[in-house]
């Protein structure tokens, strides 16, 4: 299987920026989607660089819990999340830690629906089946019933090092994804990372690569919730490195693509909280042909726009 990282991309791993001609030289069909030096390659050697972690987590501080999320969040989509808040009321939460066996199944049953409806779907929570329910594991599944019937849950893991609450992996039922569950479960989770004394809640770690594997609207929904990325190797990520890239194409991939990048030489120093607020924050950076647009570029903040020529 190839590695997430680069899971539907073409990727060319250049020496130095001389083999970039010949790179761009090749068919539409032949040529890569980016082609990468190393990172301490100068930016001005190469036009529309972006030196980037290849993974991020997002997360909100959340003492107050979800009276912080949604303090993060615009006037109308803290309506749309008490609004979702309310409507799950009616339902009953239960919190399984450590993880039931039998619970974690049915619950799977919800996820493996779900990724089989994506396109470039991988069902992870199989994969990482035995981890989360070993003991030992400060891994929990938070799920709500209607009448009996699981509707939604997540699988979170406690960090006690990074005082963090982080979602590993979320599921609602088929036929209740448009009533908006997940800002609810969302809402609830801030709550329970509040109620343990923990800090910060992520609500997990994406490939910083959107428009491959992982679709643009993620981030954009990701945003609009309240949450700020950060370099994952902060929250435990090992895979997380960085890397020096040019994206050269984009046929075949979901527009616009999107990638949070340094702005500056990454200091060792530097903490979750410099990445949130600080002057550490990762700027997003968009790329899409010349006089192409759609909702998810328009939808996005103030960010750095790259055009393909």
């Amino acid at each position: 299987m190839p590695s997430l990282e680069t899971f539907g991309l073409r990727v060319a791993e250049l020496s130095d920026v001389d083999g970039l001609a010949a790179e761009l030289g090749r068919t539409p069909a032949e040529r890569p989607h980016v082609v990468r030096l190393d990172p301490s390659t100068d930016g001005a050697a190469l036009r529309d660089l972006v030196v980037r972690p290849t993974w991020i987590h997002w997360v909100c501080p959340i003492t107050a819990g979800a009276t912080d999320l949604m303090a993060k969040q615009s006037k109308q989509q803290r309506y749309r999340t008490r609004t979702a808040v309310r409507a799950m009321a009616a339902m009953t939460m239960e919190v399984s830690d450590p993880v039931d066996q039998d619970r974690y199944d049915e619950w799977l049953e919800l996820y493996t629906a779900q990724v089989e409806t994506m396109r470039h779907g991988v069902d992870m929570a199989t994969r990482y089946r035995a981890m989360v329910v070993a003991p030992g594991s400060r891994h929990l599944l938070v799920g709500w019933r209607r009448g009996g019937r699981l509707v939604c849950g997540c699988v979170v893991r406690i960090d006690p090092d990074a005082g963090a609450l982080v979602t590993r992996f979320s599921a609602v039922a088929s036929d209740a994804q448009d009533r908006e569950w997940a800002r609810a479960m969302y809402s609830a989770l801030a709550d329970l990372a509040a109620a343990r004394g923990l800090r910060w809640f992520s609500l997990g770690n994406d490939m910083n690569f959107y428009g491959s594997m992982v679709m643009p609207g993620l981030c954009a929904y990701k945003l609009r919730l309240g949450f700020r990325p950060v370099p994952a190797d902060l929250l435990g990520n090992r895979s997380c490195r960085t890397v020096a890239e040019r994206v050269t194409s984009v046929a075949g991939l979901a527009l616009p693509v999107l990638r949070w990048e340094y702005r500056q030489s990454r200091d060792p120093s530097a903490t979750v909280e410099d990445f949130v607020d600080g002057s550490a924050a990762l700027r997003l950076t968009s790329v899409v042909p010349a006089g192409v647009t759609n909702t998810v570029l328009d939808s996005l903040p103030e960010h750095r726009r790259l055009v393909l020529a």
